[in-house]
C-alpha cells in the first residue's frame, strides 16, 4: 500500500513536501530532500542506525514497517518523535515511531 506522507523539509525552510512510502515493495519516491537517503536505506538491506548521546536505535525493517518506517524519517534530528507539523495518512496515525531506552554515556565524557 503506497502511503503519501507531508514532511517538513529542512532544506527548503521546513517546507511541507511529499514522501511517499510503498509498504508492500519497500519503496520511496517524492520531492522531500530526505527521499534518496531512504531509498539508500531501503535498498541496502533496510538496515539504518540512529544514534545519539542517550541511545542507539537499530532499525532493520525500514522498507515494510511502519513503526520502523516512521524512526528513519527522524534520523537527522535530535528527537524521536514525529514533527508535530507533518500530515500522516490515516493508516499512518497513531503510529509511534521507536525510541530507545536510555543509557548513560560513558563516565568522562561531554555528554
Amino acid at each position: 500500500m503506497k502511503h503519501s506522507i507531508k514532511y517538513p523539509d529542512g532544506r527548503f525552510g521546513d517546507e511541507l513536501r511529499t514522501i511517499i512510502w510503498d509498504d508492500e515493495a519497500g519503496t520511496v519516491e517524492g520531492d522531500h530532500s530526505r527521499v534518496t537517503e531512504i531509498q539508500w536505506i531501503c535498498d541496502d538491506d533496510g538496515i539504518d542506525v540512529i544514534s545519539r548521546p542517550w541511545g542507539v536505535l537499530i532499525l532493520d525493517d525500514v522498507p515494510h514497517n511502519p513503526q520502523h518506517f516512521l524512526s528513519s524519517l527522524n534520523d537527522p534530528y535530535p528527537g524521536f518523535e514525529i514533527d508535530p507539523r507533518a500530515v500522516l495518512p490515516d493508516s499512518l496515525k497513531g503510529i509511534e515511531p521507536l525510541v530507545p531506552p536510555y543509557e548513560p554515556p560513558p563516565p568522562g565524557s561531554i555528554y
